[in-house]
């Protein structure tokens, strides 16, 4: 794995333009991944779905700098958990 990674909330809107989720995850190529995310059919296809059919917008959260601190991705879907937001993460 290359370090830096930014950690990255993806927020889903649902058919009347409101937050219905997020997804948080981390890459080296943030504008990259969320692309991929958009053309993806195979794993979180629901996350995929509501994205293209409702659009999204996404927020920079952090940064991951070793792999020592890769915990920190996780400790933000924990975050989100206990705000009771819907997380798409299949890993939480």
């Amino acid at each position: 794995m290359k370090y830096p990674k930014t950690i990255y909330a993806i927020y889903v809107f649902g058919e009347n333009g409101d937050v219905i989720g997020v997804y948080v995850g981390s890459s080296e190529n943030v504008k990259q991944r969320i692309l991929a995310h958009r053309t993806s059919t195979k794993a979180q296809q629901e996350l995929h779905e509501l994205m293209r059919k409702n659009g999204f917008n996404f927020q920079l959260l952090g940064v991951i700098n070793e792999y020592e601190e890769a915990h920190l991705e996780y400790d933000w879907v924990d975050f989100f958990t206990h705000m009771e937001v819907r997380v798409f993460n299949t890993l939480k």
